[in-house]
């Protein structure tokens, strides 16, 4: 099974692999890996295409957003002490 999936990949388009990578069943490197570029240029690549690298919902936005207000927070008491 692997085996075969493996040959599949090989031979997806730039189009399988940008939809692969926005159904989320692959990653970014393995995406760039896929179409023979660098993740950089996989980065430029999804940006010319108006594809989000990092899509999050509402709630996880908020989510990160307060963990990142906590880790402030925390590092201002310890800069303080």
């Amino acid at each position: 099974m692997v085996y075969c999936e493996a040959m599949a990949e090989e031979h997806m388009t730039e189009e399988e692999v940008l939809a692969s990578f926005k159904g989320g069943k692959i990653s970014a490197g393995k995406a760039a890996q896929l179409l023979g570029v660098t993740k950089v240029e996989f980065l430029e690549l999804l940006a010319a295409r108006g594809i989000a690298y990092i899509d999050y919902e509402p709630t996880e936005i908020a989510d990160e957003l307060k963990s990142a207000k906590q880790l402030e927070d925390k590092a201002s008491e310890v800069l303080r002490d």
